[in-house]
């Protein structure tokens, strides 16, 4: 490995304050001016491998991104997150993300790679506005991946066909966790006129006599005003205020609910 020529070509074609940092016989530290949002610089590693140089982050980057949006690998997010890499010839395995390097094309490689990384970084940034795109996407894939064991049948916009053949009063899931008797009807909330609908279905269901439990689980419940909050909760069994809750504990709900 030319570390002479690399670290010239960095710095006159990339970035005059980049330094190659040496860790061990093949591999280096490079030394960016960039930085993650906790203060540390963007975690940036040359290292010679029998297929030749390559830039990698060691699995950094993810592991930072984790701590500020979780479960960012599902749904829309995971999606948008693998065409930004793709476009930069990023490659990512088993949280690593790593860029070959062809010899002569130093700078343009780190540079690639050094904007893929930044980019992966702004998605904290989303907006309220794109998480809510994701959030009935999320709350369906949080019930779908609920184990078999626990919960052998679920069914997505579900309705009523005893009562309801015009679809008026759909749910958002109705699951039959195991040993129980008793479906439960899942309502996702993540605004004011959700909240409300669910409160009219949730109202409509108890006076058809159909048995049945409800839990609702909101995108943030804080978002709610209060009143259509109260409503809900008046008739709603159980509820969980986010995704993040929900994934921990409705689990454990469900098999308490059965037993």
């Amino acid at each position: 490995m030319d570390t002479s020529t690399i670290a010239t070509e960095f710095k006159e074609k990339f970035c005059s304050s980049v330094n190659l940092r040496q860790e061990s016989l093949t591999r280096y530290f490079v030394d960016t001016p960039f930085l993650l949002p906790g203060g540390d610089h963007l975690p940036v590693i040359l290292e010679e491998t029998p297929a030749g140089l390559r830039l990698t982050d060691d699995g950094e980057t993810f592991m930072q991104l984790a701590l500020l949006i979780p479960n960012f690998d599902q749904g829309n997010r995971w999606k948008a997150l693998q065409d930004a890499l793709e476009a930069r010839r990023v490659r990512h395995a088993e949280g690593v993300l790593s860029i070959d390097v062809p010899d002569g094309l130093y700078a343009e490689s780190l540079s690639s790679f050094v904007q893929a990384l930044t980019e992966v970084m702004e998605f904290r940034r989303w907006t309220r506005e794109a998480v809510r795109d994701t959030f009935r996407e999320d709350a369906e894939s949080l019930v779908a991946a609920l184990p078999e064991e626990l919960v052998p049948a679920k069914e997505f916009g579900y309705s009523e066909p005893e009562f309801d053949s015009a679809g008026l009063y759909t749910v958002d899931a109705l699951i039959r966790p195991a040993q129980s008797a008793r479906d439960v009807v899942v309502m996702f909330v993540g605004n004011n006129d959700q909240c409300r609908d669910a409160t009219i279905t949730l109202l409509q269901w108890e006076r058809w006599n159909r048995p049945h439990d409800s839990i609702v689980l909101f995108r943030d419940e804080e978002e709610i005003a209060r009143k259509p909050r109260a409503q809900l909760g008046d008739i709603a069994e159980k509820s969980f205020s986010s995704l993040s809750v929900a994934r921990e504990r409705l689990p454990r709900w469900l098999e308490e609910h059965a037993s």
